[in-house]
């Protein structure tokens, strides 16, 4: 995947605290990647692309594709006793039935992520679930 495990367990174990952007170049018409924690972190970037997605549609599937990517590759080394991602997300050794999906980045959230790119080039996880959560 190209990515390390410290930003797939940010990224995996924080689903709630996540930013992500699709910006147009200022004086262009290619669009960029921004993932970051959100502002429990205040933004701290942890994936970026330069602008090379000559449309948006492009840019939107590549964030689909990666956040899917980071959910399998989590899911699966939740459940592996010799992964950092268990010994930090999984210190009970729960089975992954057993896992609150609401805790980890999960297909339903990435789904969200995509409605809310698609409408505004931009979704924030914290205004997202606190929104669910109130209302």
């Amino acid at each position: 995947m190209g990515v390390s495990v410290m930003t797939v367990l940010e990224i995996f174990n924080h689903p709630d605290d996540l930013a992500v952007e699709i910006p147009k170049e200022k004086n262009g018409s290619k669009f960029a990647i921004l993932i970051s924690r959100g502002p429990g972190h205040n933004y701290k970037m942890l994936l970026s692309s330069k602008p090379v997605f000559e449309t948006f549609d492009s840019a939107i599937d590549s964030v689909e594709k990666i956040l899917k990517e980071i959910m399998e590759y989590g899911k699966k080394e939740v459940v592996n006793k010799e992964s950092l991602i268990y010994a930090i997300v999984n210190p009970d050794g729960l089975e992954l039935d057993q896992i609150d999906e609401s805790g980890i980045l999960n297909a339903g959230l990435i789904t969200r992520i995509m409605d809310e790119l698609r409408k505004k080039q931009c979704a924030d996880t914290h205004e997202m679930l606190a929104t669910t959560a109130t209302g």
